[in-house]
């Protein structure tokens, strides 16, 4: 399981676009501290985009019978809100923590919460 972890985070890491530009905690907490609206939308829509990636690792993990990267309840349906509450509860906590997550891209923090909230039994 930790190394597909690894895999996954290296993936997203790998895979984004030379011109794209990553958002990093720091970006995250400074649209909300300064209300940056257009920064929190283009947070929203990578937050949805990487929680859509990891729903379809995980369909292709469970089809060949592997574990999956984290087990939601069926009847959860996780909405963009519910990702930036998972986002910022983990940034809170890794902050508690005393980490330095300020250059780390929101999309493994995220996955990093999802791991953690629905572990796989």
């Amino acid at each position: 399981m930790k190394k597909l972890l690894g895999i996954v985070v290296l993936g997203l890491l790998l895979s984004m676009n030379a011109n794209a530009r990553t958002i990093t905690v720091e970006m995250h907490l400074s649209a909300i501290s300064t209300n940056n609206k257009s920064l929190q939308n283009i947070v929203k829509e990578r937050l949805v985009g990487a929680y859509y990636g990891f729903q379809t690792s995980n369909v292709e993990l469970n089809s060949t019978k592997r574990e999956k990267i984290f087990c939601e309840p069926d009847k959860l349906g996780l909405n963009v809100d519910n990702l930036i509450r998972f986002l910022n509860d983990e940034i809170k906590e890794l902050r508690n923590k005393g980490a330095n997550i300020d250059k780390f891209p929101i999309e493994v923090i995220l996955m990093n919460n999802l791991v953690k909230v629905f572990p796989c039994k």
